[in-house]
């Protein structure tokens, strides 16, 4: 393990030219002005990483594999892959982790995620040539692994661009009144602060996809965890869709939801002053550089990440107006 340690972004830039894409630090991000703290007492290296053992249980979905994995302590981490060789999904990896830097930096309960290098091998890895990101597993099962984990649903919907046609087939097509942040989900978000938290930490990144595979609980500590963040910023504005649904909310609020918008607003204006579109995306550019610098001779992969900031600049101007609306109404 290494030492804890703080870098600036003349040191880190000599050590990234020394060590290359295998990098012994953590990652470049905790030097940038979007993340810069001290390195966390627990680092991750080419070797730790290596030595990691498989667990039972590999998954597999439309886009993704998903490998268990434990260390020598007993700690456990998963593992993700994009299936498709294709540059424009391989470096949807990279946005899936900047969100996940940033959640982790306000404070939203989501797992600590690493960007492991393509050059970095374990036995275990599906797919040898490909890069991936290691979370720590967060403790508790996923709500639909719950006797009641079926009456929370703090699901935004809005489907993804990239996954629209696939989504329509096979739930059909979502109405204006079943998008965003719908009744029924802000009743769901304020049976607990972490459930609030997460709610607006979607509509910040846009994230249509907190589906209840998506959130565990741990009844030991009564805790909530959001996990797989691969549809942020892949579509229109959650936050406009917010905006719409609060105003149409036809019964008058009561005072819990009262209670439960006032974090939520506190939660957004906070992502809102630290994480500027400008941050988000040059943080994308840096670590695109060192995980897949050929993306920009692809075209494909180039306009994939246009329509990232795109979707980046456009959420944040509606969560600026998303945020005017609330302090109106609360």
């Amino acid at each position: 393990m290494l030492p804890v340690q703080t870098l600036t972004t003349e040191s880190f830039a000599s050590l990234a030219q020394q060590y290359g894409t295998a990098r012994t630090f953590e990652d470049s991000s905790l030097v940038t002005s979007l993340l810069s703290r001290e390195v966390s007492p627990f680092c991750l290296d080419e070797t730790s990483f290596s030595n990691l053992k498989q667990l039972p249980g590999e998954t597999s979905g439309d886009d993704a594999v998903v490998t268990f994995l434990e260390d020598a302590e007993g700690r456990q981490y998963v593992l993700k892959q994009i299936k498709l060789d294709s540059l424009d999904e391989q470096i949807s990896l990279i946005k899936e982790y900047v969100v996940a830097k940033v959640g982790k930096a306000a404070h939203i309960p989501i797992a600590k995620t690493y960007m492991i290098p393509k050059e970095w091998q374990n036995s275990a890895k599906p797919y040898k040539d490909k890069a991936a990101i290691l979370q720590i597993k967060v403790p508790g099962k996923i709500l639909r692994e719950l006797k009641d984990g079926g009456v929370i649903s703090i699901h935004q919907k809005n489907y993804s661009k990239y996954t629209k046609e696939m989504w329509e087939t096979r739930f059909g097509v979502l109405s204006p009144s079943e998008k965003g942040l719908t009744r029924s989900v802000l009743q769901s978000m304020i049976q607990h602060e972490d459930l609030i938290k997460l709610v607006a930490f979607d509509t910040f990144i846009n994230n249509s996809d907190r589906s209840a595979p998506n959130v565990i609980y741990d009844d030991k500590e009564d805790r909530y965890y959001g996990i797989d963040h691969f549809s942020a910023f892949s579509n229109r504005s959650l936050a406009a869709h917010a905006l719409r649904q609060i105003s149409d909310y036809k019964a008058p609020l009561t005072s819990k939801e009262k209670e439960g918008l006032v974090t939520y607003l506190e939660v957004l204006k906070t992502l809102h002053k630290h994480f500027t579109p400008e941050k988000i995306s040059s943080e994308i550019d840096k670590m695109l550089a060192l995980h897949f610098p050929e993306y920009e001779k692809n075209e494909d992969a180039k306009d994939r990440v246009q329509f990232y900031k795109k979707m980046i600049a456009e959420n944040y101007e509606d969560v600026r107006k998303l945020i005017q609306l609330l302090e109106k109404m609360i």
